[in-house]
């Protein structure tokens, strides 16, 4: 069961709801504000789950707090920043909310797709810049005993202001949550974990540590690197990772990513660190854990002893001797430089802060240095991305494309014409529709219908406020009208030359079918659904992309068969009765052989509207488009005989064609 809640609702008494940004595994997530004073933007988790049992009520609160605490004290730029949490009590179930800061930002997975709709994919240099400015966030939330967990392309953002990646969605009060409902339904407990991206062991027997977040950031930049999907890259047989036939790396480089992809636990990399020592091949220690750019200062004892005893209770944190052992390292190297430095103390404190700072810097920059890494990169073949996903809903923020140019609505404009325009964007982006085509397309539509704003320019100012309404009004209608089209046609939008439809015209004549009839079926499927543009010259109009997306789609019906069928007669018979079914604005193509100086009949019946053309084997039209039901003659050419049916009518029509061939 998952809770759904509605926009301008008061979540908490201190939060309004402003939209839903997606539907997860296990539950809703919203983009809220908080009110009455900041007004700052947060993002909110919803869980439900039954109610607990009595005995096991404060046992599972208190792994929440838990959680809570330990999250809270996480304080760096490129993690999410963890808010507050509350729960509120239905009949029969509860209901969590998890409140994190709002990163403005994009996925890694639609930043992918935006890089499908460019026909272009991540070069080896941007894996490498991930790679090393990643690592160093690990190192951050493993020294403070936190596991992701639940690493994917959904849950890495580009942060829009300064393009680093952002890591969000920590899996740790999603594996409380599968816990407690596993209580109540048993008998296994669903681990936490994308498929695909976490390591065997942490789905097949829930452990977890270091080295399953460094699995899963290497799964994750080689989906990215080669276009191809988990499934595809990682052998289930073997359990192995085979990326080497859709790329190639530097021996260093493979050695990295075999080593945090290795099959056994205890072949891989046991700590971000000894992953970046290895990146730059450098014997340099590793850096403190990087704080945030508001860090809390200096900690006293009690306060670490306090954070280890929370860090062993959190579901999201290593094993207690794993963390045990992790943190018992790094106190004695606390205790040894404060035994050796506490006169100093204070000077020590200064030094060692200028020099994280510029460890820091050192870390995020020098480590992607180009005259370092680049040119040891080898060039990888070409390599066709999979198709995207129609009804694919993000579950994470659902943002802008860090390379899309679309800017984010200007913050003059009033909060729910700001949301209006995000919706509008993030709808185009699920459809892979290039921008700037849009832009023109949109404009195009919106001069039509209001031509006294032509030549005027829409300002954000409040006397054009309802222009602006207009104006996404009708960008919302060109969405409504461009969403029969196939992803393949909409992601070529804007793109479509005259060189396309030379090409198309080849294709379609090697299956015996000419160019004219390709473009017929297009005219009609366009004219159903665009009919203001009859008798109009517009292929060069924004408008004539559409035209040109639809002509792919019919070509490939043509070639796949579905509107395309070769007619035979049966041995001894003259004469054939084909039945079918015609969509609004649908058309059927019929292919068959006549010899010359036979008479040939056609005869469509139907009790709706349609067009019938024939043409000869030398291009010559017979009957264009007529809407006469019947044909009747004596050809006077041998070879293959072209007879298009047309639907014209708004409703789904059956029909019978009747074909007959006599001979003199």
């Amino acid at each position: 069961m998952i809770s759904a809640v509605d926009a301008g609702e008061i979540l908490g008494e201190r939060y309004r709801v402003l939209q839903g940004l997606g539907k997860g595994r296990w539950g809703m997530t919203y983009l809220a504000e908080e009110i009455p004073v900041s007004q700052d933007r947060c993002v909110i988790q919803v869980f439900t789950f039954p109610i607990p049992a009595p005995e096991q009520r404060s046992d599972f609160q208190h792994q929440i707090t838990q959680e809570a605490e330990l999250l809270k004290k996480l304080d760096h730029p490129q993690i999410a920043k963890f808010r507050d949490w509350f729960i509120s009590e239905t009949a029969d179930h509860w209901v969590l909310y998890w409140v994190s800061d709002y990163v403005s930002g994009q996925s890694l997975r639609l930043l992918q797709q935006g890089r499908w709709v460019q026909q272009r994919g991540f070069e080896k240099r941007e894996i490498v810049q991930l790679l090393s400015q990643l690592l160093p966030v690990l190192h951050y939330l493993h020294y403070h005993g936190v596991i992701h967990r639940n690493l994917s392309p959904n849950h890495i953002l580009i942060r829009q202001r300064d393009s680093l990646p952002v890591l969000v969605d920590l899996g740790g009060i999603q594996q409380i949550i599968a816990n407690q409902r596993a209580l109540s339904d048993p008998p296994s407990v669903v681990m936490v974990g994308q498929v695909g991206y976490a390591p065997p062991e942490q789905f097949q027997k829930g452990i977890i540590f270091t080295y399953s977040d460094l699995y899963a950031l290497a799964a994750v930049l080689l989906v990215l690197l080669t276009g191809q999907p988990p499934e595809v890259l990682l052998n289930p047989e073997t359990g192995n990772w085979e990326w080497q036939q859709f790329t190639r790396f530097t021996p260093k480089l493979q050695g990295i990513f075999t080593k945090m992809l290795a099959k056994r636990p205890g072949d891989r990399f046991q700590n971000a660190y000894d992953v970046m020592q290895m990146l730059q091949d450098q014997p340099t220690p590793p850096p403190p854990p990087r704080r945030g750019e508001s860090g809390e200062g200096k900690r006293d004892k009690s306060k670490e002893s306090g954070q280890k005893s929370s860090t062993r209770h959190s579901s999201a944190s290593l094993s207690p001797q794993q963390n045990s052992r992790l943190l018992k390292r790094s106190g004695m190297r606390l205790l040894t430089v404060l035994s050796q430095f506490v006169l100093v103390l204070g000077f020590v404190v200064a030094a060692g802060a200028i020099g994280w700072w510029f460890g820091n810097y050192w870390l995020t920059y020098q480590l992607v240095s180009e005259r370092e890494i680049l040119p040891e990169l080898d060039d990888s073949p070409p390599v066709s991305p999979p198709p995207l996903e129609e009804d694919w809903t993000p579950e994470n923020l659902s943002f802008p494309l860090t390379d899309d140019p679309e800017p984010d609505p200007d913050e003059s404009l009033p909060l729910l014409e700001q949301e209006r325009k995000l919706a509008l964007r993030q709808r185009r982006l699920n459809l892979t529709i290039d921008y700037e085509f849009f832009q023109q397309l949109v404009q195009q539509q919106f001069l039509a219908q209001y031509p006294e704003r032509r030549g005027r320019r829409l300002s954000n100012r409040p006397e054009d406020m309802v222009w602006r309404d207009r104006w996404d009004e009708t960008a919302t209608q060109v969405l409504d009208q461009l969403m029969f089209l196939s992803g393949e046609a909409r992601r070529g939008l804007g793109s479509y030359r005259r060189r396309d439809r030379e090409r198309w015209e080849v294709e379609v004549q090697r299956l015996d079918i000419s160019p004219r009839v390709l473009y017929e079926l297009t005219d009609r499927a366009f004219f159903h659904r665009f009919p203001e543009h009859k008798d109009r010259q517009f292929l060069n109009e924004p408008i004539g992309q559409v035209w040109n997306a639809i002509a792919l789609e019919k070509l490939r019906a043509l070639r796949s068969g579905s509107a395309l069928q070769k007619v035979s007669f049966p041995s001894g018979e003259d004469n054939v009765q084909l039945e079918g079914e015609l969509d609004p604005g649908q058309g059927q193509v019929f292919l068959l052989r006549v010899e010359a100086n036979q008479r040939l009949s056609i005869n469509a019946i139907t009790d709706r509207a349609v067009g019938l053309s024939l043409y000869a084997p030398n291009g010559q039209a017979l009957l264009s488009g007529s809407d006469e039901r019947a044909w009747s003659d004596t050809v006077n050419r041998t070879g293959l005989y072209e007879v298009v049916l047309l639907s014209r009518s708004a409703q789904s029509l059956n029909y019978r064609l009747s074909i007959k061939i006599e001979n003199p």
